[in-house]
């Protein structure tokens, strides 16, 4: 038995709300496919959800502080 390395780790950008859209797409597939557990793709999807609802205030907070400076 040979010792070989670890896979690598896959790191996922979900920091944008399009890059967001296109992983819940993909979970979506993936589970309509079978590949994926459809619990598991709805664990997951949550996840990806809560993230763009994250960007998503992010994204509004910094037009109302942008806003504010105009004033």
């Amino acid at each position: 038995m040979t010792n070989l390395p670890p896979p690598p780790i896959k790191r996922y950008q979900l920091d944008t709300m399009d890059r967001c859209r296109r992983e819940l797409a993909k979970l979506y597939g993936e589970a309509r496919r079978g590949e994926l557990d459809a619990a598991e793709a709805s664990k997951l999807g949550n996840i990806v959800v809560q993230i763009a609802r994250l960007i998503e205030g992010g994204e509004l907070e910094r037009r109302i502080e942008d806003l504010e400076k105009r004033r």
